[in-house]
């Protein structure tokens, strides 16, 4: 920099005096201060160029460089770190991570590091997982901070640089995983290696490979050892595939069993390889073995079950075929009948004949819904016993008095054997046990020919009351004598399809009898030898006996409002109830009905769970929050009469649920009691 010319004063003296002295002092004084101006401005852009450079080259690094005073506050941060934090660098020089929005632990942390590192005079690593708090930038960090000496010696700052290590530690992450993997995969295969000299005949085993073919850890190995373990059905199979592997250069595969020394027997998996000379002779072969037994063993039981579906899957073709046949066979007797009355004249004996077809078919039809439910019940366990303390011989004697017409309509004797005089004590549902043995005479009659017997037997013991019913009918073959109580399984198929039946009875009697805590037993000495089946039921102490109680006096007939859509149901229905005496009314629809019951101010509803409009839970709980029909019993007619259908029902204010079709005693009985 060339230096400003200095003033020259025309009219001072031309000799040097004392004045002139200062003057040369300060020109010196001047020039000095311009030289030392322009050495700062040089340093200082000499420093600008340094720290571009510097910046320029820690910022082409993917790592964080940055340096920190001995207070911990930040004095440089590169772009990488900024571009991470999400902020300029005057936003970050002279703060710390604290200030930054780092977690409290993780600047305590840093403050101690750095503490260390200005004590120690030594560099410091770490790693710490770390969320930018702007950006949520995260990932695993590498870092290392790194005293800066001065002249003296001391620490000035520390500088350190960050790397992320977040694809490496997933990396190292998912390898340990593996290897984990592998090697629990290993000890639960219970893997073994092989390897064979074909040169030497050496064969070398793993101990666990050794243990998968029952052999202790000693042994020495050969190919006859190997050959001597295998199972003698597998050993020319094994061998031809050691051969085709050795002769065709192809890998060798082959599952085999061994036998172990106590005899038991084990699946093993051998997969190996050949390496071949220039000359393509087999120097070598190594391997795996492992336990595939497990795996044997599921697949055997796949087999048996996709056996067993197929067999269901048959089985219920045809219980559909048989539900079909068996709901159309009544339907036929039922239409024909329904033109009798309408073409017979009333009280003919052709009406009469017609009245009672239409009462017989339709106690068919009644019973095949009924077992079709119960079954879906019991397999679901929704059945509820009404449990009594009963004789049992009266639940056999009302029973066989009541099937005493379908012996005698079939030709077979009915005997009654050794019931005894003493009480044989039990608590049941007397319905269920009803059914129960029930079940199972309508099953003897129907597979004893005509001319032939049946005999039910009632004995006990200290624990038990033993109910035999003993045919001497078509009998069961030996294979099928497992199944009979499965659900739709029927003996001779033609002779099941031309009795009719579901093949549902013996099914019901066996969960029936479970329920009540006993067991049943078929048993038989083959086809045309006849059946017998067992019942057991636990006994209790006797019970006293009821006091003799007069049936209650049946009441004036009552006023009925009859709800229900189905118009053909509500008609015979209430042409029932009117022939026995009843005021009946009816409505198809909710909200006519509840007017009608406003209006007539009935002793009773009955009221159809499915209506058109509302339901019927909605029709009672309105009703009863009526104040003026507090008096009125709701009585719900359904399809659905499972336990739940009956705990809404009475939730929603019906004081009974009745089963459609309804049952007539059951219906008289509600009407007749007092409320």
């Amino acid at each position: 920099m060339r230096e400003p010319p200095i003033a020259q004063n025309t009219h001072a003296p031309t000799q040097r005096g004392p004045a002139a002295a200062p003057q040369e002092e300060l020109r010196a004084q001047l020039a000095s201060a311009l030289r030392m101006e322009r050495e700062l401005r040089k340093a200082l852009e000499e420093h600008e160029r340094q720290v571009r450079l510097f910046d320029g080259v820690t910022s082409t690094t993917p790592d964080f460089v940055y340096v920190f005073d001995l207070q911990g506050r930040f004095v440089y941060a590169n772009r990488r770190l900024l571009e991470v934090w999400g902020m300029q660098l005057p936003d970050v020089i002279g703060k710390t991570c604290r200030e930054l929005g780092y977690e409290q632990w993780h600047h305590d942390m840093h403050m101690r590091e750095i503490a260390q590192v200005i004590e120690t005079k030594r560099p410091i690593k770490g790693e710490v997982p770390f969320r930018a708090p702007l950006t949520g930038i995260f990932g695993v960090y590498e870092y290392i901070f790194t005293p800066v000496l001065g002249p003296d010696g001391a620490v000035e700052s520390i500088a350190g640089t960050t790397r992320d290590v977040t694809d490496r530690k997933r990396v190292e992450e998912a390898l340990r995983e593996s290897e984990e993997k592998l090697r629990l995969a290993k000890d639960a295969a219970k893997m073994g290696a092989w390897d064979w000299n074909l040169l030497t005949g050496e064969l070398h085993w793993t101990d666990r490979c050794k243990a998968l073919f029952g052999l202790e850890p000693g042994t020495v190995m050969s190919y006859e050892v190997f050959v001597g373990a295998i199972h003698p059905e597998d050993r020319e199979r094994v061998e031809g595939a050691v051969r085709a592997a050795l002769s065709d250069h192809r890998d060798y595969d082959a599952e085999m069993r061994t036998v172990w020394p106590d005899g038991t027997v084990h699946w093993i998996a051998s997969k190996g390889r050949a390496t071949f000379d220039g000359h393509g002779r087999a120097v070598r072969m190594a391997g795996m073995a492992l336990d595939i037994s497990d795996r044997k063993g599921t697949e055997e039981q796949l087999r048996e079950a996709v056996e067993r579906l197929r067999e269901a899957d048959r089985r219920k073709d045809e219980f559909l075929g048989m539900l079909s046949h068996e709901l159309r066979n009544p339907l036929a007797p039922i239409r024909n009948s329904i033109y009798l009355l309408e073409k017979a004249p009333p009280g003919s004996e052709a009406s009469q004949r017609a009245r009672a077809v239409i009462f017989r078919q339709t106690e068919q039809l009644a019973r095949l819904v009924d077992d079709l439910l119960d079954v879906t019940r019991i397999s679901r366990g929704k059945i509820e016993l009404e449990r009594q303390r009963l004789d049992a011989r009266v639940i056999v004697r009302q029973v066989t008095e009541d099937l005493h017409g379908v012996f005698e309509h079939a030709g077979v004797e009915l005997r009654v054997e050794h019931m005894g005089f003493a009480p044989a004590w039990v608590e049941v549902d007397p319905t269920r046990l009803s059914q129960v043995l029930g079940n199972l005479l309508q099953n003897a009659a129907k597979f004893t020919p005509s001319g032939g017997r049946v005999t039910v037997s009632l004995t006990r013991d200290e624990r038990w009351a033993e109910l035999c019913v003993r045919d001497t009918g078509a009998g069961i073959a030996a294979a099928e004598l497992p199944h009979v109580f499965e659900p739709f399984v029927q003996s001779e198929q033609t002779l099941a399809r031309s009795k009719g039946g579901l093949g549902l009875g013996l099914a019901l009697v066996k969960g029936l009898v479970e329920l009540h805590g006993g067991t049943v037993q078929g048993r038989s000495d083959g086809p045309g030898r006849g059946a017998e089946f067992v019942v057991r039921l636990p006994l209790v102490l006797p019970a006293q006996l009821p006091a003799e109680t007069r049936p209650a006096t049946p009441r004036a007939q009552r006023r009925i409002v009859l709800i229900d859509d189905n118009v053909d149901a509500a008609e015979t229905l209430a042409d029932v109830l009117a022939l026995e005496g009843h005021s009946v009314k009816t409505a198809r629809d909710a909200r006519s009905g509840m007017a009608l019951v406003r209006e007539e101010r009935p002793e009773f509803v009955l009221c159809d769970v499915g209506l058109p409009d509302l339901d019927g839970y909605d029709v009672a709980r309105a009703l009863r929050r009526d104040p003026a029909l507090q008096d009125v019993r709701l009585v719900a007619l359904s399809g659905y009469a499972q336990p739940d259908d009956r705990e809404r029902a009475r939730a929603a204010g019906f004081v009974a649920h009745i089963a459609k079709p309804a049952d007539l005693d059951e219906l008289r009985r509600l009407l007749t009691e007092e409320p």
